[in-house]
């Protein structure tokens, strides 16, 4: 949160979102025992939604915002360091606001990177 809250350049936005991608990314391979990257996890979060009697019309949601999430990191943060301060905040909060809804009824201790801490 730290960095969020300095970030004043693009280059510095760039690794903050960064940063909150490796959280969610880091989260996800927690939960699902493996070494996926974030983009190769929406089958298995899919399936993690149905299991639990998320309607399908709220978890097609929540991958497209996965997929859009991913999307936005390849093209504005990990190859060409463009992210902006003013995308950091809605990217924060899709991060933690989507948690809750990422791994229903589950409960998961994740060591956060320190930048975020």
């Amino acid at each position: 949160m730290k960095q969020y809250a300095s970030a004043n350049k693009e280059k510095q936005a760039s690794e903050v979102a960064d940063l909150f991608r490796k959280t969610l990314e880091t989260f996800f391979k927690e939960y699902f025992s493996n070494n996926k990257s974030l983009e190769n996890q929406y089958s298995e979060y899919g399936n993690i939604l149905q299991k639990n009697g998320i309607p399908k019309e709220i978890s097609n949601n929540l991958i497209d915002l996965l997929k859009m999430y991913t999307a936005y990191n390849n093209s504005f943060v990990k190859h060409n360091d463009k992210a902006g301060k003013n995308v950091l905040e809605y990217i924060m909060y899709q991060t933690s606001n989507g948690l809750p809804w990422y791994i229903p009824h589950q409960k998961l201790s994740i060591a956060l990177p320190d930048m975020l801490v």
